[in-house]
């Protein structure tokens, strides 16, 4: 029984582990506009998590098993998203030649599996006319993503922390294109 015992602790203890996950924008589905008119402002924070916390694999009582952590902070993440969709865009200027200043307040982004996987973004996006500093643009994105079955022989310490993030990339990249993409937001530099 004590071999058992041990077994099992060794197990847990295996299972219990911290790994720093490289996330990338990995999509763009827009037009390219050339027009670089919108710089990239303030990223804030305001989840309920350490700053690069972005989830974990969970074991049955909720406990994490492996978490997943970024190695810069997660605001940094979500910032590098966007320049990199107003980049690929054409319309992301430097801070001298810039109409527009975009600013994003992550409210959530987070991923986790029970049984299956899950994750969640929730960003306040505003744009300010620099010149007038009068705000332009403001959305709320929201994006939940859920995949698996909830009859999955991979979870807990056998659930993937790749599989994890990759669904956590795919959300960003949502909200990031969705943000974007979205008729208020193209009104702005579609005009000029």
């Amino acid at each position: 029984m004590k071999k058992v015992l041990f077994t099992l602790l060794c197990l847990a203890l295996i299972g219990c582990s911290t790994t720093q996950v490289q996330m990338q924008h990995k999509s763009y589905r827009g037009e390219r506009a050339d027009n670089p008119i919108i710089a990239i402002g303030q990223f804030s924070d305001y989840r309920k998590h350490d700053a690069n916390w972005l989830g974990a694999i969970r074991g049955g009582y909720g406990n994490p098993l492996k978490t997943l952590e970024t190695p810069k902070p997660v605001k940094d993440i979500v910032r590098d998203a966007f320049q990199d969709g107003l980049r690929q865009r054409g319309i992301l200027a430097s801070a001298d030649d810039a109409k527009y200043v975009l600013s994003v307040d992550v409210q959530q982004y987070d991923c986790n599996q029970y049984v299956r996987k899950e994750s969640h973004i929730k960003l306040d996006i505003k744009v300010v006319d620099i010149k007038n500093n009068q705000q332009v643009f403001s959305d709320r994105i929201a994006i939940d993503n859920v995949e698996g079955s909830i009859l999955s022989m991979k979870t807990g310490v056998f659930g993937s922390v790749e599989e994890l993030k990759n669904l956590a990339e795919k959300t960003l990249a949502q909200a990031v294109d969705g943000a974007l993409d979205s008729p208020g937001f193209t009104r702005l530099y579609k005009t000029q």
